[in-house]
């Protein structure tokens, strides 16, 4: 009995510092993904106005840069997560455990594809490439290239928000989560799905489901804090060895 419960303490010890390797990547991956897509947009980008836009950027260009340079830095750290995570859970079951961190696997590629088009759009703004071009045509370009990199920040809302799912169900078999997490782990996913896919077949609600989805949203930033203060918490039980048996099925 005493030989189990130094195993399972030994066990519990090894998910904790797991947990909070996985909250400690996620917390820095999730300080630099806002900054990217929301704040650098919103002092840059002017809706309608190419001309405009390319005065902010040119002006603002390390900004930008740096931008770029942290929203790679940020997908590169989103992978960690989802392989430390992988790790955390694959215990509880390896096929949920495959899935999640599949799915966010296929993000990056997608994330990267993004970031050059947003690194191609200042190039053509300095006339760096298309310099043959008159300016308004040139910036017309540019500002598409934007325009596409956002427009593809929400069709990768659909992949963020599949990849919730798994993670949720697991948060939820686990046992040193609580399950109302995974509960709001999986609505946080349904939300960012049916965002993404508002945005693509009804463009004029986007505004309406914005309004009232945030509250939805903070499984994540709920989870994370988990992660980060508590890590996970392992129950007693009579034969403690059993909590922690493997479960490939």
């Amino acid at each position: 009995m005493y030989i189990n419960e130094v195993i399972t303490q030994a066990k519990a010890r090894s998910l904790k510092k797991t947990a909070r390797l996985a909250g400690v990547l996620y917390l820095i991956s999730a300080v630099f993904a806002p900054f990217s897509l929301i704040y650098v947009p919103s002092k840059i980008i002017v809706s309608g106005d190419s001309t405009a836009t390319a005065e902010r950027m040119l002006a603002n260009e390390m900004l930008f840069r740096t931008s770029i340079a942290l929203s790679i830095l940020s997908i590169i750290l989103f992978l960690f997560v989802a392989l430390v995570q992988y790790k955390l859970f694959e215990g509880v079951n390896r096929n949920l455990a495959s899935v999640m961190a599949l799915l966010v696997i296929i993000q990056v590629p997608v994330g990267f594809v993004i970031d050059i088009l947003g690194i191609t759009s200042l190039i053509i703004f300095k006339g760096e490439i298309m310099n043959d071009m008159v300016s308004g045509e040139r910036h017309s370009i540019a500002m598409l290239l934007l325009k596409m990199s956002s427009n593809g920040n929400f069709i990768l809302m659909t992949l963020w928000g599949l990849w919730l799912i798994p993670f949720g169900q697991l948060v939820f078999r686990s046992g040193f989560i609580p399950r109302i997490i995974g509960i709001y782990l999986i609505v946080n996913g349904i939300t960012y799905i049916i965002t993404s896919y508002t945005f693509i077949l009804f463009p004029e609600y986007k505004i309406l489901i914005d309004r009232y989805s945030f509250p939805l949203l903070l499984g994540e930033p709920v989870i994370m804090l988990w992660f980060l203060i508590v890590g996970v918490r392992i129950k007693k039980q009579t034969n403690p060895a059993i909590e922690l048996k493997t479960n490939v099925t």
